[in-house]
């Protein structure tokens, strides 16, 4: 490294020691995990990739494995209405994946402000709402899928 021309702005080591820092904050402000109005709760994961211009790209998706039980718990199915359903899940666990928000920031500084405006405003809207009908569609998805290409059903 040359010494008299030092970089303008902070050196990441790595984009791996980013990441080991995004999943740091998230622990420590309890942004692992959030629960839907329902109750289920969904598993917050950050990626973060380097672009090419210095930039970065935030991606924050929320997901969950959930099986049979789960849904019935959360109100989700209900054990007489939706037993051939319950039946044909088995204890699979159905993998529900919500599609990742995107961010864009200039440097890490600008990382930090737009996860820490971001996150909260996501909790608070995961919190406030009931989402019965995409559960219902993924765990459709997850049937038509099954039933596609196994042997059963």
């Amino acid at each position: 490294m040359n010494f008299e021309k030092l970089p303008s702005r902070p050196v990441v080591k790595s984009q791996l020691s980013a990441e080991h820092e995004f999943r740091v904050w998230l622990r420590e402000n309890s942004f692992e995990r959030v629960k839907d109005k329902d109750g289920q709760e969904w598993q917050v994961t950050l990626d973060s990739n380097l672009q090419p211009d210095g930039s970065w790209l935030i991606k924050v998706a929320l997901s969950a494995d959930v099986d049979g039980s789960g849904f019935v718990r959360t109100g989700i199915l209900k054990s007489d209405d939706d037993a051939r359903l319950l039946e044909m899940l088995e204890d699979q666990l159905i993998p529900l994946r919500m599609r990742p928000r995107e961010y864009r920031a200039d440097d890490e500084e600008a990382v930090q402000e737009i996860l820490a405006a971001a996150l909260p405003a996501l909790r608070d809207e995961i919190r406030q709402s009931s989402l019965v009908e995409l559960k219902r569609t993924l765990i459709s998805r997850w049937v038509d899928a099954r039933c596609a290409f196994s042997k059963r059903y």
